[in-house]
């Protein structure tokens, strides 16, 4: 009596080794025959000749949970203490494309949420000041003197200069400084005043 042919007994495939980002499944792939007692046994894989179908495959092949993170936007101040926004959100791969779908849960993604929102402590804004005081306008009695009005700017080295009008706040009595002050406020020594004869 003539055994059958050996043939190749498939079994399912195993849970995948990873849940995404490319794991691995193997299955059962056994060769079998029939023996002339009729009773069906495994073999030597030499004996089934059809090529052995693959006992092993990648899966889940796309990319885990990650957080994707934009680039930090300007300063919302170019002088002062401003704030810098970025857009960050919890992306995952679809198996076999190279689709992102955005709207992942939180939980998902690992670690906790990087910061959207920064400050960005800029340069000191430029501000009204005075200079060059001119000579008291007596020399007792209650003088005045006045003084020029100029933009201010603060250099990183701890210094200042003078900058464009322009970039100092609008002239009003809060932002101006006073360039106005008295001096020599004592009084004057007595003087001889002389009549006519």
């Amino acid at each position: 009596r003539v055994p059958c042919p050996a043939r190749w007994i498939i079994k399912s495939w195993q849970p995948c080794s990873k849940t995404c980002g490319t794991g691995v499944q193997s299955r059962p792939v056994e060769c079998f025959q029939i023996s002339p007692l009729g009773i069906d046994r495994v073999v030597a894989d030499s004996q089934c000749l059809q090529r052995k179908p693959d006992s092993e495959q990648f899966c889940n092949v796309f990319r885990c949970p990650f957080w994707s993170i934009g680039e930090w936007s300007r300063c919302s101040l170019t002088c002062g203490d401003g704030v810098q926004t970025r857009s960050v959100v919890c992306q995952q791969g679809v198996a076999g494309s190279r689709t992102l779908l955005d709207g992942v849960p939180n939980r998902l993604c690992p670690g906790e949420k990087p910061r959207t929102m920064k400050t960005c402590p800029g340069v000191i804004c430029p501000v009204w000041a005075v200079r060059n005081w001119t000579p008291c306008s007596r020399s007792c009695g209650a003088g005045l003197q006045t003084s020029e009005i100029f933009c201010r700017q603060a250099h990183s080295n701890n210094t200042f200069g003078e900058t464009d009008r322009a970039r100092c706040p609008l002239p009003t009595v809060a932002t101006i400084p006073d360039n106005l002050r008295p001096c020599n406020m004592e009084a004057c020594p007595p003087i001889w005043v002389l009549s006519e004869w």
